[in-house]
């Protein structure tokens, strides 16, 4: 009876850890061409970027003037920051290290692209000093913030809605 009943758990932990594992995850880099440097929420000590380092909330991550990164976020999203760019992550969705309702990213300059595919649950929603920025079904879009607090933000795929101060488009 015991051996049995040990079995029993064995293998309901067997089945379950995969679906779990599923649900939550880390964040993290899948690509990068050299120059991308974190500054990490938990110490605030800078570490070069490199493949497969996890992001976590309250990460900052900036690019150099010549390097790119694309970062896979837990909820399925996926964020690609091109040459001198910086972003905050002030919550991450699904992440093992929090319990955020949503994945928000903070572009403090710089130029992004984004794709929200048909697996994700969730929308990533991008603020700049201007604008809130989210799909809410498939898409990929861009946004770029630049020096005079402007955004330009073109649409490949899908749709998004922008959020202002004055009014929701």
């Amino acid at each position: 009876m015991r051996k049995s009943t040990l079995l029993l758990l064995l293998f309901a932990a067997v089945v379950a850890l995969p679906l779990y594992a599923r649900d939550r995850s880390h964040s993290y880099i899948t690509y990068d061409d050299g120059g991308t440097v974190i500054r990490q929420a938990e110490d605030g000590r800078e570490v070069d970027a490199r493949i497969n380092m996890p992001v976590f909330p309250g990460d900052e991550v900036t690019t150099s003037r010549g390097g790119r990164v694309e970062i896979r976020m837990a909820d399925g999203n996926i964020i690609a920051l091109d040459r001198s760019t910086t972003v905050f992550f002030k919550s991450i969705l699904d992440s093992y290290d929090g319990d955020s309702e949503q994945t928000i990213v903070e572009l403090r300059s710089g130029h992004v692209a984004i794709q929200r595919d048909e697996e994700t649950r969730e929308l990533l929603r991008l603020d700049t000093p201007n604008a809130s920025y989210a799909a809410s079904e498939a898409a990929i879009y861009a946004v770029e913030a630049d020096a005079k607090n402007q955004d330009r933000v073109p649409v490949f795929d899908g749709t998004m809605e922008v959020r202002t101060p004055s009014r929701t488009t």
